[in-house]
């Protein structure tokens, strides 16, 4: 999202609280393939519309706290 690309994300983690359906990403069920199969072709057909709202949505998320995030689901699984 930050490099203006809409996002297809299961609804696993906290993957899901970061997508807005149809304004920056779409939320499926990655079981049912029709279901990604059409969020892959919505969002191809609307990336340029979504571009604004994809980069507005990771706008909270400076580099700190994405920095902090990988620190923490990245090498803190490594050392366990």
């Amino acid at each position: 999202m930050a490099c203006g690309k809409p996002v297809i994300v299961n609804d696993v983690g906290d993957l899901a609280e970061y997508v807005v359906p149809g304004r920056n990403g779409y939320i499926v069920d990655a079981a049912n393939s029709r279901e990604v199969a059409a969020a892959i072709e919505k969002a191809c057909a609307n990336a340029y519309t979504m571009r604004e709202a994809c980069v507005a949505s990771m706008v909270p998320y400076d580099e700190g706290v994405i920095n902090g995030m990988v620190v923490k689901y990245v090498f803190d699984s490594v050392s366990h």
